[in-house]
């Protein structure tokens, strides 16, 4: 019993420090951005505050991608030095483990039918127009800021230091304090409600139940980082290029067909290899023994 609460603590530990890594992201970007346009504002003779507040909060709201990414490598400096100072290997607590390349394949696949499956679900819901504006408004700061920062920040950054951090330590610790498929919601419903917006956060919720279950299965978060930057990067792909004029309800509602079976098949691609993994595991330990 006691180990199960460490294990508990420790994984939310984790993601005290994800959490804390997020403020100080957003802060030192806000604090650089204020700086910059108190400069500007006193080198033009205009200075005022609410334009400088002004300023900022449209800084953020336009280049999310760049608070992601500094984000990201605080959370990541955190814990590379946690780690050294224990004298642990950082790949193996996070457990960045080596897979089958059909498992990351497979992984990448699912990513891109997660999100065609997802987006058709939500277009088919009976939502006011009131979330769906708001789900517009939070949206919009990810695909308005530049390509790159795009780039880097939604479909790079965001998905190797979430799933470092809600799949490899959050999850892997709380399932070994509880039942796998509890462990899997609680962990999967916390890294939704970190999304904000009701949408984003059934959204990301739902998403978070497939990455925890791939993660389960396949021992490795190499699979579920490979979905999540597929995911992220099949949205952005749609946002950023003329895609998005065929992506109608037509569409998705045809496609959503289509997303099912391939997440069903590729699935079972990375359990049958995972399985396949154990049994060499098994024969290489009994052959030493």
């Amino acid at each position: 019993m006691k180990e199960r609460f460490k294990n508990i603590g420790r994984g939310f530990g984790y993601f005290g420090i994800y959490l804390a890594s997020q403020v100080a992201g957003s802060l030192m970007c806000s604090i650089g951005f204020g700086i910059y346009a108190g400069y500007k504002a006193g080198k033009e003779g205009m200075v005022s505050g609410s334009n400088t507040m002004d300023y900022v909060r449209d800084s953020i709201q336009n280049n999310m991608g760049l608070v992601v990414i500094v984000s990201a490598i605080l959370a990541l400096l955190v814990i590379a030095i946690m780690y050294k100072l224990r004298h642990e290997k950082m790949f193996e607590k996070i457990n960045l483990k080596p897979v089958s390349s059909k498992n990351v394949i497979a992984g990448a696949g699912i990513g891109t039918a997660m999100y065609i499956l997802v987006v058709g679900v939500l277009i088919n819901l009976p939502l006011s127009d009131n979330m769906l504006n708001s789900y517009s408004e939070s949206a919009s700061g990810l695909f308005t800021q530049s390509a790159i920062l795009a780039i880097m920040g939604n479909i790079f950054a965001a998905p190797i230091i979430e799933e470092i951090f809600f799949r490899g330590l959050l999850f892997d610790r709380l399932k070994k304090a509880m039942p796998v498929g509890l462990a899997m919601l609680i962990s999967s419903v916390v890294f939704g409600l970190m999304h904000g917006q009701v949408i984003w956060v059934c959204y990301a919720t739902v998403v978070g139940l497939f990455l925890s279950y791939i993660y389960h299965k396949s021992g490795s978060i190499l699979p579920t980082i490979a979905a999540h930057m597929f995911l992220n990067g099949t949205s952005t792909l749609v946002n950023y290029t003329r895609l998005s004029n065929f992506a109608t309800e037509t569409f998705f509602d045809i496609a959503l067909f289509v997303a099912v079976p391939v997440i069903i098949l590729l699935m079972v691609v990375i359990f049958r290899n995972h399985d396949e993994a154990k049994d060499v595991v098994y024969t290489i330990q009994s052959s030493e023994g």
